[in-house]
C-alpha cells in the first residue's frame, strides 16, 4: 500500500507550494511591469524617430529653399555685373557665378564669357575688367547685406589698371549705380578723367602736406 505523508510533509509541501506561488506572482509582476517599459520605451522611440524624420524633412525643405535663394541672387547678380562689364567695355560680357558646398563650407567659381571665351575671374590679379567687376560685386554684396544700413563703400586706386579709353563710360556707370541705388562712393584716384565720377572732390598732395584743394567736377562749379 502507498505511504500516506505525515501532516508534517503535508505542511511543509504546502509552505512549498505557497511559496512558490508567491514567487510565480512576483514573476508575473515584473513581467506586466517590464511589458509596460518596454511599451513606453518603443513609444519613446516612435517620438524620437517622429522627431528625427520631422528634423530631416525640414532640413531637406531648408535646404532647397537655400538653393532656390541662392541661384535667383546668383542668376542676379550676374546679370547686373555683366551689364555694367558690357557698358564699360563696350563689348557682350556675361558673367557666370556657380556656388557649390564642400564640408559645410559655399565656394563660388566666378568666370566670364567674351568672345566665346571663357574664363575664371575669381582670384584674378589686377586688370581691368577684374578692377571694375570687383567694385561692382563689392557694392551689390554690401547692398544685399544690409540695404538699409550700408550703402557707402571706401576704396584705395579701385581703378587704377582701368585704361583711359574705357573712364568715361566707368564714371557715367558709377554715377548710375549711385543714383539708381543711392549709394555714396569714397575713392583716391590719381587719374583725372575720374573726376567724371564725382560729385565732390579734392586734391591731397602726395607729401600730405598743405590744405587739401576742391577741384571743380562735371556736375559743379567751384565757387570763389
Amino acid at each position: 500500500m502507498p505511504s500516506v505523508p505525515s501532516e508534517d510533509n503535508l505542511g511543509i509541501l504546502k509552505r512549498r507550494l505557497s511559496g512558490v506561488s508567491a514567487d510565480i506572482q512576483r514573476k508575473v509582476g515584473q513581467y506586466d511591469t517590464l511589458g509596460t517599459r518596454i511599451a513606453t520605451a518603443g513609444l519613446a522611440l516612435n517620438t524620437e524617430q517622429q522627431h528625427i524624420d520631422e528634423h530631416e524633412q525640414a532640413t531637406t525643405i531648408l535646404s532647397e529653399l537655400e538653393k532656390t535663394w541662392r541661384g535667383s541672387f546668383e542668376e542676379g547678380l550676374a546679370s547686373v555685373a555683366g551689364e555694367g562689364l558690357s557698358a564699360v567695355f563696350n563689348k557682350d560680357m556675361v558673367v557666370g557665378l556657380e556656388t557649390t558646398t564642400k564640408r559645410s563650407s559655399a565656394f563660388t567659381d566666378i568666370t566670364l564669357t567674351t568672345d566665346g571665351l571663357k574664363t575664371r575671374v575669381k582670384g584674378a590679379k589686377g586688370g581691368s575688367v577684374a578692377q571694375v567687376f570687383a567694385a561692382q560685386l563689392r557694392q551689390l554684396m554690401t547692398l544685399s547685406h544690409r540695404p538699409e544700413g550700408r550703402r557707402f563703400l571706401a576704396l584705395d586706386e579701385p581703378f587704377s589698371m582701368v585704361s583711359v579709353e574705357f573712364r568715361p563710360a566707368l564714371c557715367a556707370m558709377l554715377r548710375e549705380m549711385s543714383t539708381t541705388l543711392g549709394f555714396q562712393w569714397l575713392f583716391s584716384s590719381h587719374e583725372e578723367e575720374m573726376l567724371d565720377a564725382a560729385d565732390v572732390a579734392y586734391r591731397i598732395e602726395p607729401d600730405g602736406k598743405g590744405t587739401p584743394t576742391r577741384l571743380e567736377t562735371s556736375t559743379e562749379e567751384i565757387r570763389v
